[in-house]
């Protein structure tokens, strides 16, 4: 019998920072959670949101200018398979 391994990451939010949304109004110095990487961005150019969060360092929200903040935990989780 042999067995398969399997991890995967997830991405957890952290208390008193918001998930990025789109269609939201931000101000310069707030701070959004991405889950398209689990990081936190912080705005430099407030505006409305657009586009989408998954390279928001890069330009991917094309209504506020973002850059990086800090990595966010990560959840490692790992799955035995027998096969």
């Amino acid at each position: 019998m042999s067995s398969t391994f399997e991890i995967t990451e997830s991405y957890q939010t952290q208390s008193g920072f918001t998930e990025w949304k789109i269609s939201i109004v931000y101000s310069i110095d707030d701070i959004v959670n991405s889950l398209t990487d689990g990081d936190y961005y912080k705005c430099t150019v407030g505006g409305t949101s657009a586009g989408d969060d998954t390279d928001l360092a890069n330009g991917s929200d094309t209504g506020v200018t973002w850059v990086f903040y800090s990595t966010g935990p990560r959840i490692n989780k790992i799955n035995i398979k027998n096969g």
